[in-house]
C-alpha cells in the first residue's frame, strides 16, 4: 500500500514552474491590460465625438431656423404688394390705363 500511495502523491504533486510559463502569463497579463486600456479610450473618445456631434446638430438646426426666417423676410421684402407701394410712393410711378395699354406684334 505504501507503494501506491507514493504513486497517487506523485501523480498529484504540484510541478515546478517553468520560466516558459511565467513568460506566457506576463504577456497575457500586459495584453489584457493593454486591451482594457484601448477600451476605456474608445469609450471616452466615443462620448467625445457624440458630444461633438450633438453640438454641431444643434448649430445645424439653429442655422436651419436663422435660415427659414430670413427666406420670410426676403418674402415680405420683395412681396407685390409692397414693390408697388415702393414704386408709387418713391418714384412715383402709376400703373396705366388699361386703354393707353398698346400691345405691338
Amino acid at each position: 500500500m505504501t507503494h501506491r500511495s507514493s504513486r497517487s502523491m506523485q501523480a498529484h504533486a504540484v510541478s515546478p514552474v517553468r520560466w516558459t510559463d511565467l513568460l506566457v502569463l506576463c504577456v497575457l497579463l500586459v495584453s489584457v491590460t493593454a486591451t482594457a486600456l484601448a477600451v476605456v479610450k474608445t469609450a471616452h473618445e466615443s462620448r467625445a465625438l457624440n458630444h461633438q456631434l450633438a453640438q454641431l446638430q444643434r448649430a445645424s438646426d439653429q442655422a436651419r431656423i436663422e435660415y427659414d426666417r430670413l427666406l420670410l423676410e426676403q418674402g415680405a421684402w420683395a412681396g407685390h404688394g409692397r414693390v408697388m407701394d415702393l414704386a408709387q410712393e418713391k418714384l412715383s410711378m402709376e400703373a396705366p390705363d388699361p386703354f393707353a395699354i398698346v400691345i405691338v406684334q
